[in-house]
Parts: structure tokens; sequence; C-alpha cells
């Protein structure tokens, strides 16, 4: 019994001191990319023909990557860096939302 309870706190000591997770851009600037990436999905959502809307994403993608000064590669490698760390993920997405909403309010 006391083999477990050491396990346990040894477990929890681990993943206590896990090292924070740091994207390479700001959590605010990473949140618009990924609003302006969801909203081009989302127009993109109702094309029926997969290689005109293959086409049209392409397009939408490299407009975003253009407005904020991000290539897909490093949009890529964030979003690889949220992966591993669901607690950034959320604040992340909170802030996705955020901005989602206040699109959407009119703000």
């Amino acid at each position: 019994m006391n083999q477990w309870k050491f396990i346990i706190v040894f477990l929890l000591l681990i993943t206590a001191c896990k090292e924070e997770t740091k994207l390479e851009v700001p959590a605010e600037d990473l949140a618009k990319v990924l609003r302006d990436v969801h909203i081009a999905e989302a127009a993109a959502n109702d094309i029926p023909d997969m290689a005109l809307k293959d086409s049209v994403l392409r397009v939408f993608y490299g407009q975003v990557y253009e407005m904020h000064g991000m290539d897909s590669a490093e949009l890529h490698h964030n979003i690889e860096l949220m992966k591993q760390d669901p607690v950034l993920t959320r604040e992340v997405y909170v802030k996705v939302l955020d901005e989602l909403n206040s699109i959407s309010v009119g703000q």
C-alpha cells in the first residue's frame, strides 16, 4: 500500500513540475490567426466540389498568413505546442471564442 502512495505522489510531482509550454507567438496573436482560420473553414464548408473547396481554402489560408505575417509551418508548430499542453490550448481557445463572439455581436 505504501508503494502505491509513493508512486502516486511521485507521478503528481512529475506532472506538477512540468515546464510550461511557450508558444512562438503571443497567445492573443495566435487566437486572432485561429479565429480567421475558423472563419475561412466555415466559409468554405458549404462548397460541395472538393477540388474547388481545396482551391478556395488555399487562397483563404494564404490571405490569413499574409494578414498575420505568419506561414503554415509557424502555425502548425504552435498548434503542436498547444497539443502538448491542454491548459495552454484552453487559454488560447477561450481567446479565439472571445474573438469570434466579438465579431458576431459586432463590437
